[in-house]
């Protein structure tokens, strides 16, 4: 997946629209997207293919955004080819991971991460799991088999969806809940005590 972010500020609706139409053509001529007709375009994609190692390219968005900040809850994102999401594996499950939800590239070793945090955490069939700041709950359905109930929350509401998309893909029955931390937890808590509980948490960012 590729994405390209675009400043249209400074660009006339004319130009843009140019802009996008030979953004398209030279992704088609020099990285095998499909032609205007629908065919493959061989020789670009083994062109493409040999530059960056075998990869191809399966997604190509593009994302108009004029802030000077992070555009993740922000700007238009088109889909220009290909799938809105990628897919990949992760300790034998299967997960959808759209264009402004953040997943672990460093599969392996999320993998040991993750069952380091299994074991520290002392989790058992009797523990309900609370994931804050899950993303495309790839650290909850990792340890879902470990525990009774994972409750993921995650303010970034397509990460949620392709968290509860990836609970379905792999057969898990979790809840994943796009809310930030205070409003949700007090309530939440309550009726879980005295039973097993355990709070993961990653917080990169403003969430609580």
């Amino acid at each position: 997946m590729l994405i390209v972010q675009i400043d249209p500020s400074s660009l006339s609706p004319t130009e843009l629209a140019a802009l996008r139409r030979d953004f398209i053509a030279f992704f088609r001529a020099e990285c095998g997207l499909h032609n205007e007709d629908g065919t493959p375009n061989t020789a670009a994609q083994q062109k493409w293919s040999a530059t960056v190692d075998g990869h191809v390219l399966t997604s190509l968005l593009w994302q108009m955004y004029s802030g000077i900040t992070e555009s993740i809850s922000s700007g238009h994102t088109e889909v220009l080819y290909g799938k809105p999401y990628l897919t990949d594996q992760l300790s034998g499950l299967t997960f959808q991971v759209s264009p402004h939800a953040f997943f672990q590239v460093n599969t392996r070793g999320a993998e040991k991460l993750y069952s380091i945090a299994t074991e520290w955490g002392r989790l058992n069939r009797d523990t309900t799991l609370f994931d804050i700041c899950c993303g495309t709950g790839t650290i909850g359905l990792t340890i879902a088999k470990n525990v009774h109930k994972v409750i993921g929350l995650e303010i970034i509401q397509s990460a949620i969806d392709d968290a509860n998309n990836n609970a379905k893909l792999n057969s898990k029955r979790h809840r994943f809940i796009a809310s930030s931390l205070h409003p949700f937890i007090p309530s939440s808590l309550h009726p879980l005590i005295p039973s097993s509980l355990s709070l993961l948490s990653s917080l990169p960012r403003r969430f609580i």
